[in-house]
């Protein structure tokens, strides 16, 4: 006898639930959009580019005794790792 306003009520429900679940939806992509575009935003500092062409100027003859042990990516990786550690520092409420 009931049975209609049960299922109006559950379409109701199910309305309202698609709804929300949408706004949420809607203000995280919002949210990770503007993060996305702030990191956009940083400059690269020219040090990190300057850092890994080094490597190809060195002489031969350092190249020839540096070259097991990797130093050039090394150098690269280092220099990255801090200028990451550089930017994350400065984000509010993440840097340490």
């Amino acid at each position: 006898m009931w049975s209609w306003l049960k299922q109006a009520l559950e379409a109701l429900q199910a309305w309202f639930g698609d709804a929300f679940q949408w706004i949420r939806d809607a203000l995280i992509g919002s949210v990770l959009d503007t993060g996305a575009w702030f990191l956009e935003q940083v400059p690269v500092p020219d040090s990190l580019a300057l850092a890994s062409s080094a490597w190809a100027s060195a002489a031969n003859a350092a190249g020839f005794w540096l070259a097991p042990w990797h130093v050039g990516e090394g150098l690269t990786l280092l220099f990255a790792s801090l200028g990451a550690r550089f930017l994350l520092r400065r984000i509010p409420f993440t840097g340490f």
